[in-house]
């Protein structure tokens, strides 16, 4: 079971110069979310720990581009290594939430991903003031465009 989404639009920077501590906050997350989902113990000591969707053990000697590909987000970069696109590569909902709440203070300010679910339902995760705020649209039809039928 889980909650079906697909990406419709995105507007996504992160400066080169802001990529290795974005990296070091999704380690953070890996590390210190009181959420974590799975745990695998050894010998009664635990080795690897996970959020839904994620195996964290993959995460602490690699890129900022491959932690994302791990979150099942594909990132762009330009020739200068700034990340400016981002896709979402799986089928659904995970824990972006947490992902982007970790990103939010390296990503530039007005950036957004639009995203549609399987009940009809849009938003978008929005960066702003430092933060990730989930917002959801107004949507308006035009003038006559109702469904109402004159008789």
């Amino acid at each position: 079971m889980g909650y079906y989404m697909s990406q419709w639009n995105t507007r996504f920077f992160i400066p080169a110069e802001y990529k290795a501590n974005a990296l070091q906050a999704i380690k953070y997350l890996a590390q210190n979310e009181p959420s974590m989902r799975g745990k695998r113990r050894q010998s009664g000591k635990k080795v690897e720990t996970w959020l839904s969707w994620v195996d964290m053990a993959y995460l602490q000697d690699t890129t900022l581009y491959k932690a994302l590909e791990k979150w099942r987000w594909t990132p762009a970069e330009n020739e200068a290594g700034d990340i400016i696109d981002i896709r979402f590569d799986g089928e659904k909902l995970g824990d972006e939430a947490l992902l982007f709440d970790a990103l939010a203070p390296f990503v530039r300010e007005g950036s957004y991903i639009e995203m549609h679910g399987e009940d009809e339902t849009w938003w978008r995760w929005w960066f702003h003031n430092g933060g990730c705020h989930e917002v959801t649209p107004t949507i308006l039809w035009g003038e006559g465009m109702d469904g109402e039928q004159e008789a």
